[in-house]
């Protein structure tokens, strides 16, 4: 009994600190807007083993064995602040709001490859890129949507962008529950890397927030241990905030063998969602917090330390996908094809943070 109740206080600690990050933004839901000529339209693929709903959620929390697909066009507003996701508290507004436009549910996975063939075909061919995101802890379905739609506005994204929603609760007391869900999600990225590996694109990019990265880690370490190695067409990875134990991720690299590169991972020791996540695991450290390759520097990853661009106020969990200054070096990072430190500078003029090079033999 005496370990107990540290464990449930630090427990208790970490949903309502999170509780409180989260508790001044409103929460995201599907709203339809009209297709405005000024706002910037970005059609959406999803793949998802969220259990689907008849209502304008779209999907839920809950699982599915099976998983699902559609097709759906974000509206970006014309008054959008680059690096926010603007969500309507009251009255939705298209010239504020992010929303969607339309949407199309697919009614199985060659219905879901025939519409990456033909979003592939209709680019250049230095532009048939797969960009796959996949989204963190307590975040719903039009969370993981609209942060798909700000980073592919932002960042510049020119190829087909996916988005995997794994079944995460939506609630801050449903940590245990989505670190479940992130296992039971493996099989079904695995499926979706695979149909995008054998399909129209010619390469692929996989973004992962926070516990996002933990299911990536576990997919690609899957794959390596079923198929001796990663997918042909899997070019590059960028985990963002890892809510991962740096001891757990150094050896997920280790079996996984061989890196995509570049390999990118975007860290903050301002981070309270990370902090609050080491105070629960008994302080373990967790790879979204380190500010040193020291820690990683056995394996072929670059760091990027975000903590200059903490906002004081802020939860800091999201700086890489919202941070101006972030968001220009992965703009520049993906115009130049730069698989090696030190990257460039830029971004209008905002001092961007250190970089910090693990051993990369690329």
């Amino acid at each position: 009994m005496t370990n107990t109740v540290p464990h449930l206080t630090r427990r208790a600690v970490l949903l309502g600190g999170v509780s409180l990050v989260a508790a001044c933004a409103p929460r995201g839901q599907i709203t339809v807007l009209p297709a405005l000529d000024t706002a910037d339209k970005v059609d959406v693929l999803v793949a998802t083993n969220r259990a689907p709903v008849e209502t304008r959620a779209l999907f839920s929390g809950n699982r599915s064995t099976v998983t699902h697909y559609a097709e759906i066009t974000v509206s970006v507003p014309p008054r959008h602040r680059t690096g926010e996701v603007e969500i309507h508290r009251r009255r939705a507004d298209a010239r504020k709001h992010f929303g969607i436009t339309g949407a199309e549910r697919l009614s199985d996975a060659r219905a879901f490859g025939a519409r990456v063939a033909r979003r592939a075909l209709d680019l250049p061919a230095g532009q048939r890129e797969a960009v796959v995101y996949v989204h963190g802890f307590n975040t719903n379905f039009p969370e993981a949507l609209y942060r798909l739609g700000q980073m592919v506005h932002d960042f510049g994204v020119e190829g087909v962008p996916v988005l995997f929603s794994w079944p995460s609760g939506g609630e801050a007391g449903d940590y245990l529950y989505d670190r479940d869900s992130v296992l039971f999600a493996r099989d079904s990225l695995e499926e979706l890397l695979t149909q995008l590996d054998q399909s129209q694109v010619n390469r692929i990019t996989l973004i992962g927030h926070s516990m996002g990265s933990q299911l990536i880690m576990e997919t690609l370490r899957q794959r390596a241990i079923r198929r001796q190695g990663l997918w042909s067409k899997l070019t590059g990875v960028i985990l963002v905030a890892p809510d991962i134990d740096v001891d757990l991720f150094t050896r997920q690299a280790l079996e996984i063998g061989t890196l995509p590169q570049p390999f990118i991972v975007m860290t903050s020791d301002k981070d309270r969602a990370l902090q609050l996540s080491e105070w629960v695991s008994s302080s373990r450290a967790r790879l979204g917090t380190v500010t040193s390759s020291a820690a990683v520097a056995a394996l072929p990853v670059t760091v990027i330390d975000t903590s200059s661009e903490a906002d004081r106020f802020g939860g800091n969990h999201s700086t890489g996908l919202s941070s101006p200054a972030m968001i220009a070096l992965i703009r520049g990072l993906r115009e130049n094809e730069i698989t090696e430190s030190p990257l460039p500078g830029g971004g209008g003029g905002v001092a961007l943070p250190a970089i910090l090079s693990g051993n990369n033999p690329n």
